[in-house]
């Protein structure tokens, strides 16, 4: 396979949606030696993009309505994809699951019609739990409605690649597990700062109520109350994605924490440096029991383990056992974080000799996108020869 066509809903501008995992998948396959193809939003456009080259393949009307906007927006994807189809030829279609629409079908019986194999990626499986704590009425019926439709017009995909609960098959199709990945020449090895007269929590994410950092907040209003003696300080980094940020912020406000949880907004590339540097440990998604979840793949964990820096789980995560040191496990439920616990193990994580370089070690060795790819297409390979027998 040359040329490799990706799809999901991706920005080109970073500052409209950050979508670090596609910059990811991208250069993982062009360091593989792909011709990557992709498209791209840049405003009312869809762009077909490649190697620094973008052709106009749709223009949008979106609706003013968010929701309705969204579901426009996945619609016109999968349309343009019918349009770039019908005028290029690809060996491989590489596809995020979004919420199908009529398009949908259409799109993929136009792929296989030039004999392009397609692998669709779920990354979270199964899809149907984070509808179980969907509260809205609208969003969780048009959801449900997508998946049972992508469920039956999936007949062409020659692979899903699956990202949580272990399976072999998926739609009556073929199904292979992996994991999410990162790229490490995109990501430096942190220097850590040496002073702990402060402790430093880093919280980076595109802030949403399952990454449950109101946990952070109880847990150092009772630290404080309880007399800590240690300043402690919390770095939201990151913008709102349902609203969670401001609850937040407010939250903090009302336990007169001001001094000590910092909302210091989205930050990228260079910009992260400091953070990564200064602080002492940072936190993964730790309300993964309210989507019901209780293990992960988490994109920020690879970022932090290609850092160096060690960080606080709820749950476990599928590539690294917790004996090895670079995590520290909590409870998987509301209870407020202890944060005494969370300075206990910064003080003794910095006891163990170069670990920021061993986390590294050890995402180079098993949490690249290269290595994820590997596997998917060892697998289709693996399909292929067996259909032939």
């Amino acid at each position: 396979m040359k040329n490799i066509f990706l799809l999901m809903k991706y920005y080109l501008d970073p500052q409209t949606k950050p979508f670090p995992k596609f910059d990811y998948q991208i250069s993982a396959l062009r360091s593989m030696g792909y011709n990557v193809y992709f498209l791209g939003i840049d405003g009312n456009k869809i762009l077909l993009c490649h190697e620094g080259k973008q052709e106009v393949i749709y223009k949008m009307n979106f609706s003013q309505i968010p929701i309705i906007s969204t579901i426009l927006t996945y619609d016109i994807l999968y349309k343009a994809t019918n349009k770039v189809f019908q005028k290029y030829n690809f060996d491989l279609a590489y596809i995020r699951y979004m919420p199908m629409s009529f398009s949908y079908s259409k799109a993929l019986e136009t792929i296989k019609g030039t004999n392009c194999k397609i692998v669709i990626e779920i990354p979270t499986y199964p899809i149907h739990k984070e509808l179980e704590t969907e509260k809205r009425i609208f969003r969780k019926w048009y959801f449900k409605k997508s998946n049972n439709f992508f469920i039956e017009n999936s007949s062409k995909v020659d692979l899903f690649a699956v990202i949580g609960d272990n399976t072999t098959s998926f739609a009556k199709r073929p199904a292979i597990n992996i994991e999410n990945g990162i790229v490490l020449k995109n990501i430096p090895l942190r220097r850590p700062n040496k002073s702990f007269e402060e402790i430093h929590i880093l919280a980076l994410a595109n802030m949403a109520w399952w990454h449950g950092y109101d946990r952070l907040i109880k847990g150092l209003k009772q630290y404080k109350d309880n007399g800590g003696k240690k300043k402690v300080v919390l770095h939201f980094v990151g913008p709102d994605g349902d609203g969670s940020l401001q609850k937040w912020r407010k939250l903090s406000k009302e336990y007169k924490l001001e001094e000590n949880v910092i909302f210091d907004g989205p930050k990228y590339g260079e910009d992260l440096n400091w953070y990564f540097n200064n602080c002492h440990v940072a936190i993964g998604s730790i309300g993964m029991h309210r989507k019901t979840f209780s293990s992960t793949s988490e994109l920020k964990v690879r970022e932090y383990m290609a850092r160096g820096l060690p960080f606080v789980l709820s749950v476990n995560d599928q590539s690294i056992d917790e004996y090895l040191g670079f995590y520290l496990k909590i409870p998987n439920n509301d209870t407020p974080v202890d944060i005494e616990l969370i300075i206990k193990f910064v003080f003794n994580i910095e006891k163990k000799y170069n670990l920021h370089r061993k986390m590294r070690e050890f995402a180079s060795e098993k949490m690249t996108w290269e290595k994820q790819f590997e596997k998917i297409f060892l697998h289709l390979k693996s399909i292929e020869n067996t259909n032939q027998i």
